[in-house]
């Protein structure tokens, strides 16, 4: 009996545990500009939690700290007061794919805008971590060395969008072939969920300022030669 207690032990999977985590903020605020972020934190954090937490901050504040250096420095120069609502700002949400024990997935959704701009824009920015090795999980750490992931990625993503816009009317066939060719740089935004990964495409890397950012969600089914351990 405790032979077979033993062996169910190790064959059983161990799946991840949701985790508990709240919402954190930072304001910034100028006699022109505005910088408002929000950001989520485990609650009563373990030590590999905290790490995990830590990573976090450092992210956020990489994707603020430049826009927030440069509107204090505009504001110094600007001898000109301006009403805060008509000058630089930032605005930071997010919205959480997967965090669990294991790992985290998060969609910052940046809003920047100019004072005089037509109107804002806007980015996506993902981070991904891994909790148990304590980093950033970059999209090649995905897949096993030597996969053509880029180009099945972009042959996937293709087709989604060009069907995508084609039932709404309109499609831009050269965006989609740019915007989403087998390059790094179209893939650099992407989430994952126990089954997908998500891309994201920015507004205008796809189509107009008008159709926004656009989602494709992959089964990891579908990619040959995904191959990171855990992740399910």
């Amino acid at each position: 009996m405790l032979y077979r207690l033993l062996l169910l032990m190790f064959i059983l999977p161990s799946f991840a545990m949701a985790a508990t985590y709240g919402t954190a903020h930072i304001e910034k605020k100028g006699a022109s500009y505005d910088v408002s972020v929000d950001y989520p934190q485990f609650k009563d954090p373990n030590a590999q939690e905290l790490k995990a937490n830590k990573a976090i901050v450092r992210f956020v504040h990489s994707i603020f700290d430049k826009d927030l250096k440069a509107f204090i420095k505009d504001s110094k120069s600007d001898q000109k007061e301006m009403d805060s609502s008509l000058g630089d700002s930032v605005d930071i949400s997010f919205k959480v794919i997967r965090f669990d024990d294991r790992f985290l997935s998060i969609k910052f959704e940046k809003e920047s805008y100019g004072a005089g701009a037509a109107h804002p824009d806007h980015e996506t920015i993902c981070f991904n971590y891994d909790i148990k090795k304590m980093r950033l999980l970059k999209l090649e750490d995905l897949f096993n060395s030597g996969t053509n992931y880029l180009n099945q990625l972009s042959q996937y993503c293709s087709k989604y969008l060009y069907d995508k816009f084609k039932s709404s009317g309109y499609v831009d066939k050269e965006s989609i072939k740019d915007g989403a060719g087998p390059k790094k740089k179209n893939f650099k935004a992407f989430c994952l969920d126990k089954t997908e990964l998500i891309v994201i495409f920015q507004e205008y890397q796809v189509a107009d300022y008008a159709e926004g950012s656009s989602e494709v969600k992959i089964p990891f089914k579908d990619l040959t030669g995904f191959s990171y351990e855990d992740i399910r």
